[in-house]
């Protein structure tokens, strides 16, 4: 990597817009609960597979929501739930455990005729459930504007979606540790590329998934990233709302929406350096935020922004890759950054339909997913998905020929 792409990569990012009011609700809600449901719904929630398993999967962990006790191996338990939905209605739904023969999960079922939020539209929505008095409240987030605006809201990242968010729950003591060390070095938020070499080295210390290949290490630094990052902006928050109980009303008016819009700014941002590094661990030749035609940049061009300009230098020997934390709408895009590249790759950590997948591949787009993120995806279209290893293999072998 030459000496101005880490310059590149670690220029703040412009102001972005507000979030819309449906996540901002759903951030809200979530955040007033003990506890909150985050999931990708996937096409087997909506009914896109042909499965007999009807409804919405709950993930293991989230059984604390519906029940009071967790099932167990050789029993059925069943749970009437009235469950809220924004932007449509009520349900009297059931909670559902499995646990006889070889099933082992959770469903949630009986959201009555005309429930919108089934289908292949909704792949890829994120739906956002807490307890609220007596029944739960449901937001299903279907636009990137909207995933986006929760994320950042409810100070999470893509590869925090899927499961139960417990209010006051910690990391662990080593990362705790390591996080109390780093706010001792810095009086403000560090650099954008400083932070994410934060993250990677507690991962390395406190998790040790560098070893279990780029995949795992993209998901696993970005959650360890918001930890840090989550940690400064508690200190900085506590000490703009200052001691006065009246004007920290007012100044946390004014200060709630800047603290947003800098989690959505740096979300991208985040992902951008944690694939870098694993670029750079690789050997992998590269040019971060490349300018391609015009105002134009593509996340990453290989081998080099100036080859991407070179007329003398094969185009069969260029690869370029966007990465997006969510892509659901945003990866048309990509295909207009870098014109002289017919198949471009994309980098996202959100599940999206068949169709979708079709569409990408039909228009000159490779889809790229960690593994442990293809789980969310339909069988039929997880071998038309590149691991980030695979791409990693095929960006190496297409730039030194």
């Amino acid at each position: 990597m030459d000496g101005h792409q880490l310059a590149l990569l670690d220029v703040e990012p412009a102001a972005v817009d507000p979030a819309p009011e449906s996540a901002m609700a759903a951030v809200h809600g979530a955040s007033r609960a003990p506890m909150y449901l985050v999931r990708w719904l996937t096409a087997n929630d909506t009914g896109m597979t042909g499965s007999h398993q009807a409804g919405y999967l709950i993930p293991m962990g989230a059984w604390r929501l519906f029940f009071d006790r967790p099932g167990q191996k050789g029993e059925n338990l069943e749970q009437l739930v009235t469950i809220e939905w924004s932007g449509y209605g009520p349900t009297e739904s059931r909670a559902t455990w499995y646990g006889n023969k070889t099933r082992r999960e959770y469903r949630l079922t009986r959201f009555g005729r005309g429930f919108p939020f089934r289908g292949e539209a909704h792949v890829g929505s994120l739906l956002v459930m807490h307890p609220e008095d007596d029944h739960l409240r449901a937001h299903v987030l279907e636009h990137d504007a909207e995933i986006d605006g929760f994320l950042a809201g409810a100070g999470l990242t893509a590869a925090d979606v899927g499961g139960l968010v417990v209010r006051g729950e910690r990391p662990d003591d080593c990362l705790r540790r390591f996080v109390e060390q780093v706010l001792a070095q810095h009086a403000g938020f560090p650099p954008t590329a400083q932070m994410a070499a934060y993250a990677q080295h507690a991962a390395r210390e406190c998790r040790d998934t560098t070893a279990a290949g780029p995949d795992h290490a993209i998901m696993d630094w970005t959650r360890v990233e918001y930890e840090l990052f989550r940690a400064f902006e508690d200190r900085d928050f506590a000490t703009e709302l200052g001691d006065d109980p009246i004007d920290r009303v007012e100044r946390l008016i004014e200060l709630a929406l800047p603290f947003t819009n800098r989690r959505k700014a740096r979300a991208g941002r985040s992902l951008e350096h944690h694939v870098a590094t694993c670029l750079e661990h690789a050997q992998v030749p590269f040019t971060a935020q490349a300018r391609t035609e015009g105002r134009n940049t593509l996340d990453f061009v290989f081998p080099s922004e100036q080859a991407y300009h070179d007329p003398s230098h094969p185009t069969d020997r260029l690869v370029a890759l966007g990465a997006k934390t969510s892509a659901k709408e945003r990866w048309r895009q990509v295909l207009e950054e870098a014109e002289r590249i017919p198949v471009k790759h994309l980098l996202t950590l959100q599940p999206i339909s068949h169709s979708t997948v079709r569409q990408m591949i039909e228009r000159g787009l490779q889809p790229v997913v960690p593994r442990p993120a293809q789980g969310h995806f339909e069988q039929r279209v997880r071998g038309d998905l590149l691991s980030v290893s695979a791409f990693i293999d095929h960006a190496r072998s297409v730039v030194t020929g």
